[in-house]
């Protein structure tokens, strides 16, 4: 199931203590448009848009236990042969449901939960981070690209290697799939 984080994370200014390093580093602290926090958005329940990619770190920094998705040490039966275990990962990745990596690239940041609606059905608590990635935000050179972050699960169309480059696509979304510990 997807799950609201603390009021407390949505009006944080740092990662953290012992993150103010990170913090600075990031030049996050005054990053909302009113001087606040880290501009940190709730998009929806468990569904979150912030500027930064670090988003595990702002969860950890603050207390809150997190690990990625879908690496479910509970799938496997410690006594499981290789092959089963080998077997029940097939399984897992082939229901269109569950994503396969714990991260990627969408065009907005709900199409996550859309396409991945296992997110709403799990009785583990997950929350999932979006950053904004616009081609006016990047330069000629150098910039982002798209292999390095995992699978693309829009409809747009990607031509080119860097987003600066891309004759029509202008903003998309890297997302993270966290698992909220208890």
């Amino acid at each position: 199931m997807l799950v609201d984080l603390p009021d407390e994370i949505l009006s944080a200014t740092s990662f953290g203590p012992g993150n103010e390093v990170m913090s600075m580093l990031m030049g996050l602290t005054d990053s909302r448009p009113d001087g606040r926090g880290l501009g940190i958005e709730r998009v929806e329940v468990g569904v979150y848009v912030a500027r930064t990619f670090n988003f595990n770190y702002l969860l950890t920094g603050h207390g809150i236990r997190i690990d990625e998705y879908p690496f479910d040490r509970e799938m496997f039966d410690r006594e499981m042969t290789f092959h089963d275990k080998m077997e029940a990962m097939r399984a897992q990745m082939a229901d269109p449901t569950q994503p396969n990596e714990s991260y990627g690239v969408c065009d907005y940041p709900t199409q996550v939960v859309e396409k991945f609606s296992a997110l709403t059905t799990s009785p583990r608590s997950f929350v999932v981070a979006c950053a904004p990635v616009t081609k006016a935000g990047n330069p000629p050179s150098g910039g982002w690209r798209w292999h390095k972050w995992g699978e693309y699960i829009g409809t747009q169309e990607p031509q080119c290697e860097y987003i600066f480059d891309e004759p029509v696509i202008e903003r998309v979304y890297t997302f993270s799939i966290l698992e909220i510990l208890p």
